[in-house]
């Protein structure tokens, strides 16, 4: 099984969406059997507690982050429709900044519940992922994040790659953190266990204001294909 991994890709108006017609001109090209996004493919900043209150925030709509979102999505599939090409499967797991719409729907249920849904923004073929939920892919499992610890906290630390595989006992792909990194261990049965942080798929130029710059310069901006997965390697 070959697979596609999309980094968190942080959706959102205001930011070139060209990123996507190249992916969707690659998918095209190489045809991967999976196409796994890991999570924060929607930045859907109009839900950020942390910027209420903010200047500029009040200008940001729920619907715009939603719209951006599918229009993102679509064209990844474009090049795929139009050639009546045969379509791989598409995973979307979902990622913290997506689940800002349960939230949301906790806070305000009254107001919220059955008008916005955590499936605003990814319909078919895309299949949907719970938060924090891992799913299996040959051996691999993938998730958002890995928490670990009575706080449920994102694996993490230096070489999170290695702790990945410390804390999980198998091998494993995350988002997340936006950073790159790769771990490979043998069990004295020589199974082979692999750790991969994914990185992210922002646009070229895209700075995220939580972070700054020079956090931002050390992000691994582009994709990851694994070929050949079986039984975990």
């Amino acid at each position: 099984m070959d697979i596609l991994i999309i980094g968190d890709a942080h959706v959102k108006p205001g930011v070139s969406l060209e990123r996507f017609d190249w992916l969707g001109r690659l998918i095209y090209e190489i045809s991967p059997d999976v196409v796994v996004d890991m999570g924060d493919f929607s930045d859907m900043e109009s839900l950020c507690s942390y910027d209420k209150g903010k200047l500029g925030f009040y200008d940001r709509r729920y619907k715009a982050d939603v719209n951006c979102a599918l229009e993102a999505r679509d064209r990844i599939l474009r090049p795929l429709r139009k050639a009546k090409h045969k379509m791989s499967r598409f995973v979307s797991l979902v990622g913290n900044h997506e689940d800002r719409v349960r939230r949301a729907i906790e806070l305000e249920p009254q107001a919220l519940e059955g008008v916005i849904s955590i499936d605003d923004t990814c319909q078919k073929p895309w299949e949907r992922i719970p938060f924090l939920t891992p799913i299996d892919l040959q051996g691999v499992a993938f998730n958002h994040y890995f928490p670990s610890g009575a706080m449920g906290r994102p694996i993490s630390g230096e070489n999170p790659a290695t702790t990945l595989i410390g804390k999980t006992f198998s091998s494993c792909v995350a988002g997340h953190s936006h950073l790159l990194d790769f771990s490979e261990r043998t069990t004295v049965t020589g199974r082979k266990i692999r750790g991969l942080v994914a990185g992210c798929f922002l646009a070229e130029n895209q700075v995220e204001e939580y972070a700054g710059l020079q956090v931002c310069q050390m992000w691994f901006r582009g994709l990851i294909w694994l070929k050949n997965v079986s039984n975990g390697n």
